[in-house]
C-alpha cells in the first residue's frame, strides 16, 4: 500500500535511511540522525512536500520525498526527488512504480515541468537507471564527485 507519510513514521522512515546509507557509497561518512531527522520531519509536515511511502505489514519499506523546485534563471520548474529508497528485500516488485506514478501525479498537480529522479547512491545504477528507462526517463548528465 502507498500512503503519505506523518510523523508517526518517522522512525521508520530513519531506519529505512540507516539501510540505504549502509548500501551507498555513502556509508563512509558518519550519518547525523539528528539533523535527518529534523529535516525527514519538516518535510513531512510541509504541505507543498511530496513524501509517500509504501508500507507492507505495517512497516515502511519503500519511499520517495521531493518537492517542485524552480530552476536557478528559467522559468522551469522540476518535481525533483530528495529521497527515493526501496528496501533490498522488497525490490524487484511494483513499490517503486507505485511511488513514481504518484511522485508524476504530484508533479503535475504542482504544474512542474518535468520530473527528475536521481541515480547517485551508487546502489545498482545500471538497474535503476534502466528500471527507470523502461518508465520513460532519459540521462540527461551525468553526476561527477572527488574527494577533497
Amino acid at each position: 500500500m502507498i500512503r503519505d507519510l506523518g510523523k508517526q513514521d518517522l522512525g521508520q522512515v530513519v531506519d529505512l535511511l540507516n539501510v540505504m546509507h549502509g548500501e551507498s557509497w555513502l556509508t563512509k561518512y558518519d550519518l547525523n540522525l539528528g539533523r535527518a531527522s529534523y529535516i525527514l520531519c519538516a518535510l513531512i509536515e510541509d504541505p507543498r512536500s511530496f513524501t509517500m511511502g509504501y508500507i507492507k505489514d505495517d512497516t515502511v519499506v519503500g519511499i520517495l520525498i521531493g518537492e517542485v523546485v524552480q530552476h536557478l534563471f528559467l522559468d522551469l520548474y522540476t518535481a525533483e526527488d530528495h529521497f527515493f529508497y526501496i528496501h533490498p528485500d522488497h525490490r524487484g516488485g511494483m513499490a517503486a512504480v507505485r511511488l513514481i506514478n504518484q511522485f508524476q501525479i504530484y508533479a503535475a498537480s504542482r504544474n512542474a515541468n518535468k520530473v527528475a529522479i536521481q541515480v547517485t547512491a551508487g546502489i545498482n545504477n545500471e538497474r535503476t537507471g534502466a528500471f527507470l528507462e523502461r518508465l520513460g526517463y532519459s540521462g540527461v548528465g551525468q553526476c561527477m564527485a572527488k574527494g577533497v
